[in-house]
């Protein structure tokens, strides 16, 4: 084990056995985009830009529509991406 000082820690990298790990602004794991501020602007935004296109392909792609064809494919197709570990981003219980 190792001390390290202030100066060392701002030097952007990380050593773990010998491995220089590199810091990251952000990653991508299971579909949820984390920034190192923990805020989800760029994944809500990637969400409502798929959902966006899902929608505009299934509108595309059938000529005719009616009401509850296009509520079974917007369930299925377009609310299941919008909604996806949406706890995460926006949990319902929050300690104000």
């Amino acid at each position: 084990m190792e001390l390290r000082t202030s100066q060392d820690l701002k030097s952007q990298e990380n050593y773990s056995t010998s491995v220089a790990l590199t810091l990251v602004t952000e990653e991508n794991d299971l579909g949820i985009c984390f920034d190192n501020t923990l805020e989800f602007d760029k994944h809500i935004n990637t969400k409502i830009n798929k959902g966006n296109s899902i929608s505009g392909l299934i509108y595309r792609t059938f000529q005719y529509l009616d009401k509850p064809t296009f509520l079974l494919l917007y369930k299925a197709f377009v609310r299941s991406q919008l909604e996806y570990a949406s706890s995460v981003w926006n949990p319902y219980l929050k300690n104000t």
